[in-house]
């Protein structure tokens, strides 16, 4: 879920905000857990351009723009492969460029295959957005 409010840590960088809490999967030495960050930040690049969300993997949440932060959230739940998205409010936050720019990410999303939960009081938004 991307809550209407961010749920981001301001002074880690997108990859530690989107891999927080997630189990080690790699192990030095075959037996001590550790988190790749270098793996972790090509693999989150990678599916930020899939998507069009392109982030900057090593830049920190307190440097970047509102939209880039939600592009976060977004990525959060793609990281975890979530197949249902559900958004909250997304655009109560953003300027009328950056609000086209999600409806667009959003519709590719719902391309892809995804379940998109649309909650917003945007009549027009839900409109542009439903099949």
């Amino acid at each position: 879920m991307v809550h209407q409010h961010f749920k981001l840590v301001q002074n880690y960088t997108i990859t530690e905000n989107i891999i927080l809490g997630l189990k080690k999967k790699d192990k030095l030495f075959g037996i001590l857990p550790y988190v790749d960050l270098k793996k972790a930040d090509q693999e989150i690049e990678a599916l930020s351009k899939k998507y069009g969300l392109e982030v900057n993997p090593i830049d920190v949440i307190e440097n970047t723009s509102v939209s880039t932060q939600q592009r976060v959230e977004i990525l959060k739940m793609l990281y975890r492969e979530a197949e249902i998205l559900i958004f909250d409010e997304p655009t109560a936050v953003l300027t009328p460029q950056e609000i086209e720019s999600l409806l667009t990410i959003i519709r590719n999303l719902r391309d892809d295959g995804k379940t998109i939960i649309l909650i917003t009081h945007k009549l027009e938004e839900i409109k542009k957005n439903c099949r």
